[in-house]
């Protein structure tokens, strides 16, 4: 078993997430640099006017993380159902650069030749067009939200934490397909393009999914769901009943999970991942490091929004509503 460069690279980012974190929650006063860092919008309690000001941009930015995930997402999702039709032209340039790098993140660490044989595939076609569909689905509906729903304020995050977001939505989709048979080579069988929109095609692919994929498909359409919601709670409270933005101010929100937990919306998003990882019927490779980093950093965050609440609100804040896990955490 080896650690392939794409497994390092979620596994150093959930350490750099982690260990900071851990710092910023327990002693918040003793690092302003990490918490300027690590911390963004509300929650940064260290402000000031100097060079690291400078490289902030504003919170509403993070728009552009949806746009980059929508983009990268359906490049992913045409390719790989290409793949399965003959309409892949398997030595094209575009084809032959993009498996050059995804074999290159599947090598091991500490490799940076090609490999003369490359590890066998993890997941078989199917299961990747699955994933690809479920993640284009999630990165659509957060541009959505994020572009017409939400309420920004003026607050800023800081540039490191922007470019961070900004890759890890070009990564989602290459750690999807590198676990995928190689692009150039054609898959056996191929499927007519014709067949892959026919009834008959779609009620057998249907037919072969395990119960831990349906599972994994509800999980994802529950979950989804459910967060919609929590970013229709958090816009109301800025908005009156005409959907008008009346104001930018902070307040604790109610209903829905929000009674339970400060942060049902980062609960949702672990559980939108790991329906995905149930699609991949739990198998350990590259999505498995991806869920840590999401636990981990919606851990991190959930912890962080809490103690802000309870510092803004702490008369009014209810005490038995936990950061991210209803009654647990």
């Amino acid at each position: 078993m080896f650690l392939s460069w794409v497994e390092a690279f979620w596994l150093l980012c959930s350490v750099c997430i982690f260990c900071p974190g851990v710092v910023v929650i327990w002693a918040p006063n003793s690092s302003p640099l990490l918490n300027r860092l690590l911390t963004y919008g509300k929650v940064q309690v260290f402000r000031r006017a100097d060079l690291l000001s400078i490289l902030e941009v504003p919170k509403r930015w993070f728009t552009h993380f949806y746009i980059v995930a929508t983009l990268t997402s359906e490049v992913a999702l045409t390719v790989s159902v290409l793949h399965l039709t003959r309409f892949v032209i398997h030595d094209a340039k575009p084809i032959i650069i993009l498996q050059d790098l995804l074999s290159f993140l599947r090598q091991p660490v500490g490799t940076i030749e090609t490999m003369t044989s490359a590890p066998p595939p993890r997941l078989n076609e199917a299961t990747i067009v699955l994933c690809c569909v479920l993640f284009f689905v999630q990165a659509l509906r957060r541009f959505f939200e994020s572009a017409f729903l939400s309420v920004y304020s003026d607050t800023k995050m800081n540039i490191f934490h922007y470019l961070l977001g900004v890759v890890h939505y070009i990564m989602i989709p290459c750690s999807i397909l590198v676990e995928g048979p190689s692009l150039t080579t054609p898959p056996v069988p191929q499927i007519d393009a014709s067949a892959i929109v026919s009834p008959v095609f779609l009620l057998d692919a249907l037919k072969q999914l395990t119960l831990m994929q349906w599972f994994g498909v509800g999980l994802f359409i529950w979950a989804s769901l459910k967060q919609h919601e929590c970013f229709r709670i958090l816009s109301a409270m800025r908005r009156g009943y005409s959907g008008h933005v009346v104001t930018h101010s902070h307040g604790i929100p109610h209903g829905g999970w929000f009674d339970y937990v400060a942060c049902p919306h980062f609960f949702f998003e672990i559980l939108i991942y790991l329906s995905i990882w149930c699609c991949q019927n739990l198998t350990w490779n590259t999505w498995s490091f991806v869920v840590v980093f999401v636990i981990v950093n919606q851990m991190i965050a959930a912890s962080i929004t809490r103690e802000w609440y309870m510092r803004k609100f702490p008369e009014i804040f209810p005490s038995n509503r936990t950061a991210l896990i209803p009654y647990i955490f």
